[in-house]
């Protein structure tokens, strides 16, 4: 007996030693990591050329990629100790399938493979649940599919769950499934039963064949049986196979978030060619949802005899799979097309290559999207051909209901950041006072204590491992004694995993544990939870009023200075049809106008920079002018007011 007990704490000591080492590993990884991510996102916000953008994006995937192992080790060690965790917050599933399949699109690309989204029309959009695990198992999945798939498509289907035999189940939830469905290698039955065990992979062969863990399925399965669903294999060897998961989630809205009684009839009709069938089914419930009749064409005959009926229709959707070799054939397909009464022609190309995008609308296409296109991006590019009007555009209503985040107004705002890291500081400050915070910084523990004590803030933000006194230790002291702000809510920041246990982070005065990486988005979500009632009425104070004015002023100032010059820069660049410039021109103006807040001009900033360079010429010029008009007016009233 005794020497089982002590097999027993021996065990057990091992097992935290070895969570200690993982902790301590995770802090190591994440926390140059998180400046690194971070500030790769700052550098591509710059004015960046074409190769550089490439390179710096490059960076960018490989940094994930590395993020993703780091991930792996660490869930399966959470699963170990029974610390890995699910969130339930409100989430858009269309934003969560289209942001894993765009991921992986360059992959399909690269193997020639079709890749294809299918999200039925029934299935609900806003919904409560963890999106983020969601993206996790997708995008291991359709990993998984795409690297042991050498020709054919890759299908993702997402769909009501129809034959649901858990009696247990929340009638106010909403089953969902998802499949990714691949023309692979296949899998035989003793190699499906192994599939979902740790550190396993079908055979010997195929470890030395194919990279990766092991770990992806086991990880994938435990996920969606903590968010209450399955996950299964179906699959054939040498035909391929079908993964499938199902997830149980509450709806956002209760009422239909679409009716068919609201729908835009645009009364168009559309041509849709694409030797896929379900890639023209796609294309189909998109433009079908938006009005438009849809014709369908199978094959290139078919394609070629419709060629001299091109007048019956107002569009033409043209999905190709093509390498750089094959454009001249494309190029004479486009011209027999268009050559009838030349209808806007819209190409869904394989690649995310911005130079064969632009390359293929110089070969006549009005428009070129990557494929598969995000469901937004399609419905633009096909108003913008359609010439479709504001008011008829404001007469239809999508589906999802929250437009994508937009950086919040946080001017006004008292927050104190503690960080030893100085890169992760820096970046937090930048971050920050890009929303016009005001930020007092502290390089430990003692310094956070010293600041907190002497001035109010709305919102503290602390690194947990500082030299001096810890984030924890400070928070401790802070709500322990009588200072301004015993009652300010406080966020740490780690990079260790296995940190976010609530009920020990409340007992030390914490609100809320933010991992490292972080990104924007998520420092924004956790002010505006946190403090964003004080920020968005604070108290009266004509001084700051004052300095806040003169500070806008001063921008505003420097924005029309600016103006002359990039106005000339961005007429230059439209007649040298410089795609690449106008866009980054567009862009820069854009984050310009949005610092000055002038509205106008950063709307039309944005339009202009979305239409290039991959919208129609027309498309483009109308961009720019609205842009060019707005710029000359801001001009005149500031001639006029000197004056």
């Amino acid at each position: 007996m005794k020497r089982s007990e002590a097999l027993a704490v021996r065990a057990e000591a091992a097992n935290h030693a070895k969570s200690a080492f993982l902790a301590n590993m995770s802090h190591e990884i994440r926390t140059p990591m998180n400046g690194l991510l971070g500030f790769i996102d700052l550098l591509l916000r710059t004015p960046l050329d074409a190769e550089q953008r490439d390179y710096t994006s490059t960076i960018r995937k490989s940094a994930i990629n590395l993020l993703v192992i780091v991930n792996d080790i660490l869930d399966f060690s959470k699963i170990e100790s029974g610390k890995l965790t699910v969130e339930t917050s409100p989430f858009d599933l269309r934003e969560a399938l289209e942001d894993s399949v765009d991921l992986m699109a360059s992959v399909a690309h690269g193997k020639g493979l079709e890749l294809i989204l299918l999200l039925y029309s029934d299935v609900p959009l806003e919904l409560y649940g963890d999106s983020n695990r969601i993206r996790q198992v997708l995008l291991n999945l359709l990993g998984n599919a795409l690297k042991f798939t050498n020709h054919g498509s890759v299908v993702v289907r997402v769909m009501l769950e129809e034959d649901d035999d858990s009696d247990a189940a929340d009638p106010k939830q909403t089953a969902i499934r998802i499949s990714v469905t691949d023309t692979g290698i296949g899998l035989n039955e003793e190699q499906q039963s192994r599939l979902f065990l740790a550190f396993s992979q079908a055979d010997s062969s195929t470890t030395r064949r194919f990279s990766g863990t092991g770990l992806g399925l086991f990880i994938s399965k435990k996920l969606v049986e903590m968010m209450g669903g399955r996950i299964g294999v179906e699959s054939t060897p040498g035909v391929g196979s079908t993964f499938w998961f199902t997830l149980y989630c509450a709806r956002l809205n209760e009422t239909p978030e679409e009716s068919s009684g609201h729908m835009l009839t645009l009364r168009r009709h559309a041509l849709v060619y694409d030797a896929h069938p379900l890639a023209r089914l796609a294309y189909r419930h998109a433009l079908e949802s938006w009005g438009l009749q849809v014709s369908e064409i199978a094959d290139c005959d078919n394609l070629r005899a419709a060629a001299g009926h091109t007048a019956d229709y107002d569009l033409i959707v043209l999905g190709v799979n093509t390498t750089p070799d094959e454009e001249p054939t494309l190029q004479t397909c486009i011209r027999d097309l268009k050559r009838a009464r030349g209808q806007p022609l819209l190409v869904l190309l394989n690649s995310i290559e911005r130079e064969r995008l632009t390359r293929v609308c110089s070969l006549g296409a009005d428009a070129c999207l990557s494929k598969p296109p995000r469901r937004d991006a399609l419905r633009r590019t096909v108003f913008d051909l359609l010439d479709i009007g504001i008011e008829d555009r404001e007469t239809f209503t999508e589906r999802r209901k929250h437009p994508r985040p937009r950086m919040p107004d946080l001017r006004g705002a008292r927050i104190l950041l503690a960080d030893d890291n100085e890169i992760n500081r820096k970046l937090v400050c930048v971050q920050l006072e890009s929303l016009g915070v005001h930020v007092s910084n502290a390089v430990n523990g003692l310094e956070a204590l010293t600041l907190a004590n002497q001035h109010p803030f709305d919102l503290i933000l602390m690194d947990v491992h500082m030299p001096e006194l810890s984030g924890e230790q400070a928070a401790q002291q802070i709500r322990a004694g009588s200072g301004l702000n015993r009652r300010t809510p406080i966020i740490v920041l780690t990079a260790n995993a296995f940190t976010n246990e609530p009920q020990r982070l409340a007992r030390n005065g914490i609100n809320e544990c933010l991992i490292k990486p972080i990104s924007e988005y998520q420092l924004w979500q956790a002010i505006k939870r946190w403090a964003g009632h004080k920020i968005d009425a604070p108290a009266p104070d004509p001084a700051a009023d004052t300095q806040r004015e003169a500070i806008a002023l001063e921008l505003f100032a420097m924005l029309l200075a600016e103006l002359p010059l990039q106005r000339e820069h961005l007429v230059n660049a439209f007649r040298a049809a410089d795609w690449t410039s106008l866009r980054e021109l567009a862009h820069k103006i854009r984050g310009s106008a949005a610092y000055c807040r002038v509205h106008d001009l950063e709307q039309a900033a944005a339009e202009l920079e979305t239409a290039s360079p991959t919208a129609s010429h027309s498309a483009i010029e109308t961009a720019q002018q609205r842009c060019l008009d707005i710029i000359d007016d801001l001009l005149l009233t500031a001639a006029s007011s000197e004056n």
